[in-house]
C-alpha cells in the first residue's frame, strides 16, 4: 500500500526551509540582549513545579485545573517509557493498545479501539497534536515534564482534546554542554533500555542536542507451543534539536525518528472450555486436538501463530516566539508521517483450521498517516489587570487503513451462498481499504479578568471547522496472510465476491457520506480566588466538541461528539512548602458519545462498529497530597472516586451472550450502565526516603502502591470482561554522587500480581475469551550519568 502523499524529500525541504528562514530573520527581528529563557516544566529549586497547561509557564498551584505533573527525571528514575506505565501513576486514567489502535481514558471517557477515531485524550508534544493513538508508544523519550490535564480542554488544546490532554515538552538545548546516559536491564523478561544525550553550544544563543534511544524486552508471556516468549520488543529513537536565542526572539525545532519493532504472543484464550456451558466452536475444536489445552490467563499460553506490531514515525516541530510591546507572537509548524503494520490472531487458540493454516482469524491493520499544522497566537505578556490571548489553527491530514482478515475458522466456501463459486478449500480473505481526508480550521481567543488583587475571571471561546471526506472499498479473494505470506492475493470475481459480502456481513458499499462537515463553538468560564498565598479556589465551565467522522469497518459515519464539563477545586501549599494538598470535584455530561464495540457477526465474524451513544455522565471526586515530613522523607497520595455510566443508551448493541438468548441482531436498554474503562476507585500511596550518607553519596529508598477497583474492558459489558481489582507495589533503592551518576535498583510489581489488562469476547466460541495479561515482576539495575 503506497501512502506517501507527500515525498520525503518535500518534507524535509519544508522543515529546513522554514528553519533556515526563521534564523535568518531572527537578527532582524529581535533586539540584541542576553537572556536565557526559562524551560517550561522544570521545578525551581523552592520546590514550585512549573507548567504549561494554559500555554504559559505557571506555577501548577495557580491553574485552576485538575492536573498531575511529572518531571522527566522523574520518569527516567522509575523507567516509565510508556503511557500505559505512566497510566499506572495517574488516578482516573487507563492507557490500552489493540492491533486497531491505542485507546486512552481520563475519568472513564475516550476513544475506543477503531482506526478511524481521533483520540478524545488528545495528545501534544511541544505544542504540536499527534492525532493517531499509536503516535503516543514514542511520546516518553527525552522528555522535560508530561502534564496529564482532566477534562475538556478545547481553549489552549483544541476541538479533540475532549476528554483531556496530555501536555509533552521535550528537553531542549541548553547553553552550556550537557552529557547524560542511562543503561538498564531487567530480569526476568529481558528488558533493556540505553539512552543518551549531547546538548552543544555553537555560538552565543544557539544550541543544538541529539539524542537517541534502544530499547525493547524478550517478553512476558510463555507461548508452550512454540517454546517462546512474548511479546519481544525493538524500539529504536533518535531527536535532532535546536534552540536559538537573540534579543526578544526565540526559536526551538527538532525532527524526530522512531521504529518500534514488536512481535509474538500478546494475547491468551481463557474460559475454554467456558466455566459454565459447554465448549462451543473454535473452543470445541481446539480441545478435540489439544485436550490438555491451557484454561487460565496467568502468561502462559498455547496459541498457536504469533503477531507483530511495526510503527514508522517521522516529526519535524517547529516553535518560534517574537516578544514585542508587551506581547508575543507564538508560531508553531509541524509534519508528521506514521506508517503502522499491525497483525494478530483474533481467535488465540491452537490447532489447525478447517483449510490446514495455523491461524484460525488472522487479522491485520496497515495504516499510513500524514499530516501538517499550523498555529499562530497572539499573547500578552503583562500581568496587570487585563491579559488576553487570541490564535488561529490549521491542520490538513490524510489517513490510509486498509484491514486484513482471513477467514478461517469455518468453511464458509461450501455454506450458501458461496457454495459452488470457488472450491470448497479456498482460504477467504477480506480487505477493506478506507482513505480519509481531514481539514480542520479553528479560531480561538481568550481574556482574564482581575477587578481586584485577588480574583482572576478568564472567558475564552474557540471556533473549529472540521470537514473530512471518506473513500471505501471492500474486496473478497483467497491467498496467504502473515502466516503464510507466499501465497498472493487473488480476487474473486464479481459473483464470489457479492456472495461472500453477503455470508460474512462485510459490505461493499462506500461510505454513507462521501463528505462530513462539522462546526462548532466551544466557550469556557473560568473563576479563581486566592484566599492568601497558600490556597486558592476555583470553578470552570468548559464545553468540549470532537468531529464526526468515518468508521474503518463499514461505510457507516458517526455523527460529532460534545461534551459539558463542570469542574470546582482547591489548592494549597503551605509558605515553606513543605505540604501540598489539590481536591477536584467534576461533573461533565456527553452527548452523542462516539462509541466503538467489537460486534461478532452471525457468521462469527468480528466487526468493529461504532455507534453514538444519547447521553453518558461522568462525576467524581480527585484528591492529591504531599507531604515532606522531615528534609528526608516525603510521603505523598493520590485519589480519585469515579462515577461514569449511560444516561441514554435505550438501543444498545448486545453483547455475544445477550444476543445467543434472544438472536441476532439484538439491542438492549443499557440506561443506567457503567461504562467501560471507569473503575470506581483508583490511585496511589507511596513515600520516598532521601539521605546523605557522605559529603558526596546520597541514598534513596522508594515505595509506591498503585490500586484499582474493578471495571469493565468493554462497551459490551458482561461479567465476562470484566476486570478484579488489584494493587501493586513498586519499590526502588538509589545511590548518587553529586548529580553527577546514579545507580538505582528498581523492582515494579514486586508480589508479581498477574492482572488482566484487556477482555474481549472470542468469536466464534460462545462464553470463551481473549485475555491479555500485564507484565509480571522485574527487577531492573540501571545506571545513568550527568554531566
Amino acid at each position: 500500500m503506497n501512502n506517501r502523499k507527500f515525498s520525503k524529500a518535500a518534507k524535509y525541504l519544508t522543515f529546513a526551509s522554514a528553519l533556515g528562514l526563521a534564523a535568518y530573520a531572527a537578527p532582524a527581528l529581535a533586539q540584541a540582549a542576553d537572556s536565557a529563557a526559562a524551560q517550561a516544566g522544570a521545578a525551581s529549586s523552592d520546590g514550585i513545579i512549573l507548567v504549561t497547561a494554559q500555554r504559559r509557564e505557571q506555577s501548577i498551584q495557580d491553574v485552576p485545573v485538575s492536573m498531575v505533573a511529572i518531571s522527566g527525571d522523574a520518569l527516567a528514575d522509575q523507567n516509565i517509557t510508556s503511557f500505559i506505565d505512566l497510566a499506572a501513576q495517574v488516578p482516573n486514567m487507563i492507557v490500552n493498545q489493540s492491533a486497531s489502535s491505542d485507546q486512552f481514558h481520563l475519568r472513564g471517557f475516550g476513544a475506543g479501539f477503531n482506526s478511524g477515531f481521533e483520540q478524545a485524550v488528545a495528545t501534544f508534544v511541544d505544542g504540536a497534536y499527534r492525532t493517531r493513538s499509536r503516535s503516543s508508544r514514542v511520546a516518553l523519550f527525552d522528555v522535560e515534564q508530561v502534564e496529564v490535564l482532566r477534562g475538556p480542554q478545547s481553549l489552549y488544546f483544541g476541538a479533540n482534546a475532549i476528554a483531556g490532554a496530555l501536555n509533552i515538552t521535550t528537553r531542549k538545548p541548553g547553553d552550556e554542554v550537557e552529557v547524560n546516559a542511562t543503561a538498564l536491564y531487567a530480569v526476568p523478561d529481558g528488558e533493556y533500555n540505553l539512552e543518551a544525550g549531547l546538548s552543544l553550544p555553537i555560538a552565543e544563543g544557539l544550541s543544538v542536542r541529539v539524542a537517541g534511544r534502544a530499547g525493547g524486552m524478550d517478553g512476558y508471556i510463555y507461548n508452550r507451543r512454540f517454546d517462546t516468549d512474548g511479546p519481544h520488543q525493538n524500539t529504536r529513537q533518535t531527536r535532532a534539536s535546536l534552540a536559538f536565542e537573540s534579543g526578544d526572539f526565540e526559536l526551538n525545532a527538532r525532527y524526530d525518528w522512531a521504529r518500534v519493532r514488536n512481535d509474538g504472543t500478546q494475547y491468551e484464550a481463557g474460559e475454554c472450555p467456558p466455566s459454565t456451558g459447554a465448549p462451543a466452536g473454535m473452543c470445541a475444536g481446539a480441545l478435540a486436538q489439544f485436550p490438555d489445552l491451557d484454561n487460565v490467563v496467568d502468561g502462559v499460553t498455547d496459541q498457536g501463530t504469533n503477531g507483530v506490531s511495526n510503527l514508522d514515525f517521522d516529526e519535524g516541530v517547529i516553535n518560534a516566539r517574537y516578544n514585542f510591546a508587551g506581547v508575543s507572537l507564538v508560531s508553531t509548524t509541524a509534519i508528521t508521517e506514521q506508517f503502522a503494520d499491525v497483525a494478530s490472531e483474533v481467535i488465540p487458540l491452537p490447532g489447525l483450521s478447517v483449510v490446514g493454516t495455523p491461524s484460525w482469524l488472522p487479522a491485520a491493520v496497515q495504516e499510513g498517516f500524514h499530516q501538517i499544522s499550523q498555529e499562530l497566537r497572539l499573547e500578552s505578556t503583562a500581568t496587570g489587570m487585563l491579559s488576553y490571548m487570541v490564535g488561529g489553527y490549521f491542520e490538513d491530514n490524510r489517513t490510509e487503513i486498509r484491514g486484513l482478515a482471513g477467514n478461517y475458522f469455518l468453511p464458509f466456501a461450501v455454506f450458501p451462498p458461496v457454495v459452488g463459486l470457488i472450491p470448497p478449500d479456498t482460504r477467504i480473505i477480506s480487505v477493506t481499504d478506507s482513505t480519509i481526508k481531514g481539514r480542520t480550521w479553528s479560531g480561538f481567543a481568550s481574556l482574564t479578568v482581575r477587578p481586584i488583587d485577588d480574583l482572576t475571571l478568564t472567558g475564552g471561546l474557540r471556533y473549529s471547522h472540521v470537514t473530512k471526506t471518506g473513500v471505501r472499498s471492500a474486496m473478497f479473494g483467497s491467498g496467504g496472510f502473515f502466516d503464510d505470506a507466499d501465497r498472493p492475493f487473488v480476487e474473486f470475481n464479481t459473483a464470489a465476491s457479492a456472495a461472500s459480502s453477503a455470508l460474512l456481513a462485510i459490505s461493499q458499499a462506500p461510505y454513507n457520506q462521501a463528505e462530513l462537515v462539522n462546526d462548532a463553538w466551544m466557550p469556557s468560564v473560568k473563576v479563581q480566588y486566592d484566599f492568601n498565598p497558600e490556597l486558592m479556589a476555583y470553578a470552570s465551565y468548559s464545553r468540549g466538541f470532537l468531529a464526526g467522522g468515518f468508521g474503518m469497518n463499514t461505510p457507516d459515519v458517526f455523527l460529532p461528539e460534545t461534551a459539558d464539563a463542570f469542574e470546582a477545586g482547591l489548592k494549597y501549599q503551605s509558605s515553606d512548602r513543605r505540604f501540598t494538598a489539590n481536591i477536584a470535584v467534576f461533573n461533565s455530561t456527553y452527548d452523542n458519545l462516539q462509541e466503538a464495540y467489537n460486534n461478532i457477526s452471525p457468521s462469527g465474524t468480528t466487526q468493529l462498529l461504532i455507534a453514538n451513544v444519547a447521553s453518558s455522565r461522568s462525576r467524581g471526586v480527585e484528591l492529591g497530597v504531599r507531604y515532606k515530613v522531615t528534609d528526608s522523607l516525603t510521603l505523598h497520595t493520590d485519589l480519585a472516586y469515579l462515577d461514569s455510566k449511560y444516561l441514554s443508551y435505550p438501543d444498545a448493541p448486545c453483547n455475544p451472550l445477550e444476543a445467543a438468548a434472544m438472536g441476532n441482531p439484538c439491542s438492549v436498554d443499557a440506561s443506567g450502565r457503567r461504562r467501560a474503562y471507569a473503575p470506581e476507585t483508583s490511585g496511589s500511596f507511596g513515600a520516598d526516603y532521601v539521605t546523605d550518607i557522605t559529603n558526596d553519596l546520597e541514598l534513596g529508598l522508594h515505595a509506591n502502591v498503585m490500586f484499582t477497583s474493578e471495571f469493565y474492558a468493554q462497551t459490551l459489558i458482561s461479567d465476562l470482561v470484566n476486570l478484579p481489582g488489584y494493587a501493586k507495589l513498586d519499590a526502588r533503592i538509589s545511590l548518587a554522587s553529586s548529580d553527577s551518576w546514579q545507580v538505582q535498583v528498581i523492582g515494579r510489581n514486586l508480589f508479581d500480581k498477574r492482572n488482566e489488562v484487556y477482555r474481549s469476547y472470542m468469536p466464534a466460541a460462545l462464553g470463551s475469551i481473549i485475555a491479555e495479561v500485564d507484565r509480571g515482576r522485574s527487577v531492573a539495575l540501571q545506571l545513568s550519568l550527568n554531566f
